[in-house]
């Protein structure tokens, strides 16, 4: 089985940091710190070898490449979510029988 070059936590991040336009801002909504986001979004960077954000003192930029996986990202992140609940849905439904 191959696997992905990089985790859905990276993706997270990735995503937090373009809807709230700062790595503080995103640190904030995902109840973690700036320097853990950084990290996540570098490792992620460094796994597909392109930038994704131009960081500046206070916003992060979407690049080009940034931009076009910023879809991918969303749908994988969905994707994830609707295997998630549908797991869960099943094992449901099965406990209740």
């Amino acid at each position: 089985m191959r696997t992905a070059p990089f985790t859905l936590r990276q993706l997270e991040c990735f995503v937090a940091v373009c809807d709230a336009g700062s790595l503080t801002a995103a640190a904030r909504s995902l109840s973690t710190t700036q320097p853990t986001v950084s990290k996540l979004i570098a490792a992620l960077e460094s796994s597909l070898g392109v930038r994704l954000l131009e960081r500046g003192a206070a916003r992060a930029m979407l690049t080009d490449e940034g931009l076009r996986f910023l879809e991918s990202a969303r749908r994988l992140l969905d994707g994830a979510a609707t295997a998630g609940g549908s797991l869960i849905s099943r094992a449901s439904r099965a406990e209740a029988i």
